[in-house]
């Protein structure tokens, strides 16, 4: 049973580990709205979350090495990840709403194509494209927008977010005419949260693994400056 769950657990890692490197691949191309969509929230992804913690707890027990702290805590890391993955995909939002120079819209269209409301209004008030010095390819997209009724006003882009009331907006297209912009919309307050302090605690106890007692890594390194 042993060998069984190690096999187990190393090839769900494996998985994740790939699927985590396309996901960053994808947050940089298309948006953070993107890679929760088409990896952290997907249910396969959170599936092999699942095997890898439960296979992984079986292992570790297996061997005896749950009496070590930091290597729990890193075992431990992986089932918060994995929470926060499940919260989002249970709970978050994610689509796009398309505004109009010089108009407000509160309604957008979520990635099912169901409809959604924002708690607020948000206005654009103008948009701008950047262009690569002597050609006509676009190196930036901005969009100067207004959250109403408290008449904030922030810059969104290719490179910046913005953030209100527990909602991130992320530049995602616009309209031929340079009148218009389409905005990703995400809204995902707990399961981010919950991700991001699993990925935390996973550095953490990494760094303390490195540090702990009568490790193969420890035992390695007595060994190289012999």
């Amino acid at each position: 049973m042993k060998q069984v769950a190690k096999i187990i657990s190393l090839i769900s890692m494996a998985v994740l580990i790939v699927s985590m490197m396309a996901a960053t691949i994808i947050e940089k191309l298309h948006g953070t709205p993107a890679a929760f969509k088409w990896v952290y929230g997907n249910p396969v992804f959170i599936v092999f979350w699942g095997t890898a913690v439960v296979f992984g707890l079986i292992y570790l027990v297996c061997s005896g090495v749950h009496r070590r702290v930091f290597t729990m805590a890193i075992h431990l890391s992986f089932t918060v990840i994995l929470v926060g993955a499940l919260v989002t995909h249970l709970f978050g939002q994610s689509g796009e709403i398309h505004l109009r120079e010089g108009e407000a819209a509160s309604a957008f269209v979520l990635d099912d194509n169901s409809p959604a409301t924002l708690p607020f209004e948000i206005r654009l008030n103008e948009f701008a494209v950047d262009y690569y010095s002597g050609s006509r390819m676009p190196s930036d997209y901005r969009s100067s927008v207004t959250f109403l009724p408290e008449d904030e006003t922030v810059q969104i882009s290719m490179n910046n977010i913005a953030k209100y009331r527990d909602y991130r907006f992320y530049q995602a297209d616009y309209d031929e005419d340079l009148k218009g912009s389409i905005l990703a919309v995400s809204h995902d307050p707990w399961g981010v949260g919950i991700t991001y302090a699993g990925y935390i605690l996973l550095l953490l106890s990494m760094t303390g693994f490195f540090f702990e007692k009568d490790t193969a890594i420890r035992a390695a390194l007595r060994r190289s400056v012999r």
